[in-house]
């Protein structure tokens, strides 16, 4: 939902989720990929590395996938970011 709301223009109501998401996780599992999801949505690259960082340190599926995921998943630009090299690099892709 977090990410349809960051879609559709309604930022604040994207970052509120972003942040209830927070707190679930503070008393139960949730995937990092969910946050990786709405932060990239909202285009806030810092908080999509963070999760994509945990997302690696946990071995979620979605990692794996990163070297052939459709780029309209990922915002403009992403792909290009030298913190996304880097993960692919450590995946053992050496380009994308």
């Amino acid at each position: 939902m977090g990410e349809a709301y960051a879609h559709a223009g309604r930022r604040a109501e994207a970052k509120r989720l972003l942040a209830r998401l927070e707190r679930m996780a503070t008393e139960r599992y949730v995937t990092p990929v969910a946050f990786t999801h709405v932060c990239q949505a909202l285009d806030d690259r810092d908080c999509y590395f963070q999760y994509l960082e945990r997302a690696f340190e946990e071995r979620a599926n979605y990692v794996a996938y990163l070297s052939v995921a459709p780029s309209p998943r990922l915002y403009p630009g992403v792909r290009r970011d030298p913190r996304f090299q880097a993960v692919l690099r450590r995946l053992g892709y050496e380009r994308e």
